[in-house]
């Protein structure tokens, strides 16, 4: 049976061209592109289409950021996902 996979959002920031980020930590778990993430209660979804991995060398600290297919502006990923929040993702297929 897989794991579930959990995210733990820190932070939120935006890029031109690329939509609004979550920052944070994976729990525990695999992400992959194409996979749903909602928070709990479920009422909100986006689909993943980037895994990126930031760090502060001088800092030794290490960060994940999850970027989305649907390109929300980033007060909405704010409002949807706040700090705090632990995502959960799902494959894309798979059934409600």
């Amino acid at each position: 049976m897989d794991e579930e996979a959990q995210f733990e959002v820190t932070n939120h920031f935006e890029l031109p061209e690329r939509g609004a980020f979550v920052v944070g930590r994976i729990r525990n778990g695999t992400f992959r592109i194409g996979m749903i993430v909602e928070a709990d209660p479920p009422d909100s979804h986006l689909t993943i289409s980037g895994i990126e991995c930031l760090d502060n060398i001088e800092e030794k600290r290490f960060w994940n950021a999850l970027v989305f297919r649907e390109q929300p502006p980033l007060e909405t990923v704010k409002r949807r996902f706040p700090v705090g929040t632990v995502l959960k993702a799902k494959r894309e297929d798979s059934s409600q």
